[in-house]
């Protein structure tokens, strides 16, 4: 606690990681959080002084459900105080716009990265690659609070790091199978066993029981 208490005092940046559990998910010690109660007594919350004032809004659902619908309303509302975190993905743009979310690579480069271990977490979802970067969330939370979209992969590795950032993870469910066909026929999806495949997947999209998250539809 005390090196943590010194690294606070000239890191500005909080440049550090905190580590509470193995591989398996498995806490590396099962008393922690009641162990820290009493360390806050002597040192202060010095976890919540490292995650800071800003919020994270981790937005997971399945394709055409509106999380970019949903991303684009929010930082409309708030303005400045929120702010996009730009995913990396090997998914073709669909439109101009794409460049705002994601950076867009070939899967060459995005292989690449995974070797070198850039992303804090990838996935891949109907034949595209995802990742994200602590880095580039960390970065976005220093100015604001930050939002984007995540796989439930991605949600589980996000998880990990909320002794050192503030995240509240939503999923959002499409309202009915007509409302997500309407959604991808938007996109220019019309193959009929494509929209089959897409709202089948959509039914089972969900996130692991461990990780607290709210519903929207």
């Amino acid at each position: 606690m005390r090196e943590l208490q010194d690294r606070l005092k000239w890191d500005k940046e909080k440049r550090m990681r905190v580590f509470y559990e193995d591989d398996k998910g498995k806490p590396f010690d099962e008393k922690w959080e009641q162990e820290y109660e009493g360390l806050k007594k002597k040192y202060g919350d010095l976890l919540a002084e490292l995650r800071g004032d800003n919020y994270l809004i981790a937005l997971a659902g399945p394709s055409a459900v509106g999380k970019t619908y949903a991303i684009e309303k929010l930082i409309s509302e708030f303005g400045p105080k929120l702010k996009r975190v730009k995913n990396v993905t090997t998914r073709p743009p669909r439109d101009d716009q794409d460049k705002k979310y994601y950076y867009l690579v070939a899967k060459e480069q995005f292989l690449e990265r995974m070797r070198n271990s850039d992303f804090l977490e990838y996935d891949e979802y109907l034949d595209n690659y995802y990742g994200s970067s602590l880095d580039e969330i960390k970065q976005v939370l220093r100015q604001a609070n930050g939002i984007f979209a995540i796989t439930p992969r991605g949600a589980e590795e996000l998880y990990k790091c909320r002794f050192e950032i503030n995240v509240v993870f939503v999923i959002l469910q499409p309202e009915s199978d007509a409302v997500l066909k309407q959604n991808l026929e938007r996109r220019g999806i019309l193959d009929k066993q494509k929209q089959l495949r897409y709202i089948e997947k959509a039914k089972y999209f969900k996130l692991p029981e461990n990780i607290p998250h709210r519903i929207l539809k």
